[in-house]
């Protein structure tokens, strides 16, 4: 598995990407983070320079990133967050502190958890994934910005990251729709007792801000910071309040 690590600090902090993304997502808001953590980025496998290898299954995945990560504080975008939630859930010694970004314990809708994507709809989108998954991506992406008052920046800036490593793989993108559909993490947030700050977009058409909220009251020691402008990539398209919040929560 591909993990870049940079930075001076003392302190260790894990990044972990979203759906069909790669670590070099993060590169606007490194600098600030180099500047006090030794920073590990990683390509989840399927992804990036990790695209040789397939995604496995949540608890398995968890379970080697603990092997090969240090102690620190585990941050996860999206996807990356609902992994960074099952390392907490089994190795909370590993977490320090933990911070979801654009995340939910549960990213599809239910009779108990309205605050998600509608199943018909993540339905479809795995269905076209099957078709064209390429263009599925490109559509994806779209959706990450959209929104977001930087929204055209964004999406430029998403394309061109993309481009600087080689896509993921087919395989790993169905894996991942499918980690996404399948797990259902709330019962074990109030077990998660770590510092736990949960970052999203008031204006995020994939996750709802209420989702994260909603998450934050459920852990012990839960913070949910909105930005009000942002959608689905806050570090991206308003990277200092995104550090303002996280470098805060790390202190």
């Amino acid at each position: 598995m591909h993990i870049e690590v940079s930075g001076k600090g003392d302190d260790s902090m894990v990044m972990l990407h979203g759906w069909g993304m790669h670590g070099g997502v993060f590169r606007e808001v490194l600098p600030a983070l180099e500047d006090r953590f030794r920073v590990h980025r990683v390509d989840l496998p399927g992804h990036g320079l990790s695209s040789e290898r397939e995604l496995t299954e949540l608890p398995a995945l968890a379970a080697e990133l603990t092997e090969l990560l240090p102690t620190g504080i585990w941050l996860g975008w999206s996807l990356g967050g609902l992994i960074a939630q099952q390392v907490a859930l089994q190795s909370p010694h590993r977490v320090q502190r933990l911070a979801l970004i654009a995340s939910t314990p549960k990213f599809v809708a239910s009779e108990d958890w309205a605050t998600a994507m509608p199943i018909d709809v993540f339905n479809a989108f795995a269905a076209d994934l099957a078709e064209d998954w390429r263009g599925t991506v490109k559509r994806f992406i779209a959706l990450e910005v959209h929104g977001s008052d930087t929204e055209r920046r964004d999406l430029r800036t998403l394309h061109q990251t993309m481009l600087r490593r080689p896509p993921p793989s087919p395989q790993a993108l169905a894996s991942g729709l499918a980690m996404l559909r399948c797990n259902d993490l709330r019962p074990g947030l109030p077990q998660i007792e770590m510092p736990a700050l949960w970052i999203s977009g008031r204006r995020d058409r994939l996750v709802p801000s209420a989702a994260s909220a909603a998450a934050a009251r459920m852990c012990a020691d839960g913070t949910h910071v909105e930005i009000r402008g942002a959608g689905h990539a806050p570090f991206m398209g308003h990277p200092k309040q995104f550090l303002a919040a996280l470098l805060e929560f790390c202190q």
